[in-house]
């Protein structure tokens, strides 16, 4: 017997929709549907389907499932299973479907099953004793091509190999154009001929059921010549398209004044490499191609692959950039308004007046200012294409242009930017009288600088010092001369501890003079342009080294940002007694 591999679409009772995005469906198989077949809910193949029970959309098994099916089973003349969705934000796909399932818009699930044990019951549909399940997939109402079969089917007396080439076309999938011209011909043949001769051969109590066959027939070869038409449209689209597309392509690479393979070169790996080789040869047609432009300096943006090197070793190794916030600025001013009083809350009685209060607002002023470095090469160095030159000259520059950062930061006296420890309204905490030294920092000291800032900006406190101010505190002793911290643990009463050259060092202790502090390091402001430019010299004397005679190269590089502290009061500084 032939082997038939058909879809059934069943409305469904929604039992149970619970909070693990699962459905209960209950799909009645047991009694005749619309083509007067019959699926034995007894004799239904599970076995392989459990294998890979995925839940598909429309039979779509070259997309991904929209979910899973679990617990399938017999439960008397019904075929019975679970259909769970996944997690909510994991596919978009199945959360909607779900959530037309569970508001009951969609009530219909479609199964796909192979059948070898198949027989015409007295309804003139078939009845399939065995059935093996293939998938089932979530749907709304078959497809028209789906119904084109389902009528097709109904030839119920056709030989097993009409029936075999019938069912081929029960299979949903997107066709080309030559399969639709295929199955207008195969059809239009079919239908001519069971019209003349199947007709007139079948009993006359069944002949007007085949007659309504074949209306269905010619409608879905309409509806088949339609999908042509579209189809031959959609692809004089596409070829002009491509036509026009070939044209501009041909205009374009008219106007380069590079060949394509010399362009081609340039790739993110070599692309910095290339740049350097490129200034090193003056080859200013080459610097123009690799780089991201001039500057009004006269120097050369550096390639953006190498910028974001530059930026990402500063932010590892320079304490602002890293704790701080950096803000991209599309020029060379950027105004930031901040709250610096809030509104509050009044209490009264039931008739009485309410007072309002008016917050107030204040700006804090990014602007951007160049920071200059110049350093001397070899020429050898440029010039040797086993040397790493890229990572070389990124951490040089990394290096020397965070620390710049980190002194304006946190100690800039105002003449570039104002650091956190000369800003005005900064909180100052005194030591006790006779604390006149670094060393003579004590427990209550610590205490006194979390105390003197707000306990919004001490949750996400840190303290801030030079390393040898860590150790001499890391040292201290109760009365029985046990440590008072945890010498391996870098935090300080729970707070983190952030260590900076920049503040002074215990060689540096001095009366009235600061030398810890404690705040929110995330109110250290970077404007940050996003622009590094470099330029070449070899004829000038960098300090005592002249570079003709010592045959080296200069490399002059700039950066432009701004530094600002967004909230003074976020931050608590100490300093040793007077006397």
């Amino acid at each position: 017997m032939t082997k038939l591999t058909l879809t059934k679409t069943f409305a469904v009772d929604i039992e149970k929709a619970d909070e693990e995005r699962t459905l209960t469906a209950i799909a009645s198989t047991d009694n005749p549907d619309r083509d007067h077949d019959v699926l034995k809910a007894d004799g239904w193949d599970l076995k392989n389907f459990k294998n890979n029970p995925v839940l598909l959309w429309g039979h779509q098994s070259s997309e991904l499932p929209i979910g899973t099916v679990t617990d399938i089973k017999q439960e008397g003349n019904k075929l019975v299973f679970k259909a769970r969705f996944p997690k909510a934000g994991v596919s978009q796909k199945a959360d909607e479907v779900y959530g037309l399932y569970k508001d009951g818009i969609l009530r219909a699930f479609s199964v796909r099953f192979t059948s070898t044990d198949y027989k015409q019951n007295k309804e003139g549909g078939l009845t399939f004793e065995k059935a093996e399940l293939l998938e089932i997939s979530a749907v709304t109402v078959p497809a028209n091509a789906e119904a084109l079969v389902q009528s097709v089917k109904q030839l119920k007396e056709e030989s097993e190999e009409d029936m075999a080439d019938t069912q081929a076309k029960k299979e949903e999938k997107v066709l080309t154009m030559e399969e639709v011209e295929a199955k207008i011909k195969e059809m239009t043949e079919n239908i001519e001929k069971n019209a003349t001769e199947k007709a007139n051969a079948l009993f006359e109590d069944t002949k007007k059921e085949y007659e309504e066959t074949i209306k269905e027939q010619r409608k879905a070869l309409e509806e088949l010549n339609k999908t042509l038409n579209e189809l031959k449209e959609a692809e004089k689209a596409r070829k002009e398209a491509e036509e026009k597309a070939k044209e501009q392509e041909k205009k374009d690479m008219g106007k380069m004044t590079k060949a394509p393979a010399v362009i081609e070169k340039h790739t993110d790996e070599t692309r910095t490499k290339d740049f350097m080789k490129a200034m090193l040869e003056r080859d200013y047609v080459g610097l123009k191609d690799l780089s991201e432009g001039t500057d009004k300096y006269g120097g050369y943006l550096v390639p953006n692959e190498f910028r974001n090197q530059v930026l990402q070793i500063m932010g590892d190794g320079g304490v602002a950039r890293r704790e701080g916030t950096v803000i991209n600025m599309s020029g060379d001013t950027l105004n930031i308004p901040r709250l610096d009083t809030k509104t509050a809350v009044s209490w009264t009685a039931e008739s009485g007046t309410i007072s309002s209060g008016t917050p107030e607002f204040g700006t804090v002023t990014l602007t951007a200012k160049k920071a200059a470095l110049i350093v001397p090469v070899t020429s050898e160095l440029f010039e040797d294409s086993a040397v790493n030159l890229q990572q070389i000259l990124a951490g040089m520059f990394a290096e020397k242009l965070a620390e710049a950062e980190d002194t304006q930061a946190f100690t800039g006296d105002g003449t570039v930017f104002t650091g956190i420890l000369e800003e005005s309204d900064i909180n100052t905490v005194t030591m006790g009288t006779g604390d006149t030294g670094f060393a003579n920092v004590a427990l209550d000291d610590l205490f006194n600088l979390i105390a003197a800032v707000k306990q919004s900006v001490a949750r996400n406190g840190k303290f801030f010092m030079h390393r040898t101010i860590w150790s001499t505190v890391k040292n201290m002793t109760d009365t029985n001369g046990n440590y008072v911290f945890n010498p391996t643990d870098q935090t300080l009463l729970g707070y983190p501890v952030v260590f900076s050259d920049d503040m002074n060092s215990i060689s540096d202790t001095a009366i009235s003079t600061v030398f810890m502090g404690f705040g929110d390091l995330r109110n250290i402001y970077i404007g940050d342009r996003r622009r590094i430019s470099i330029a070449l010299a070899d004829q000038a004397t960098v300090g005592s080294t002249n570079l003709y005679e010592q045959d080296m190269l200069a490399l002059r590089v700039t950066e432009r940002i701004g530094i600002a502290i967004a909230l003074p009061q976020a931050f608590a500084v100490l300093k040793t007694a007077a006397a």
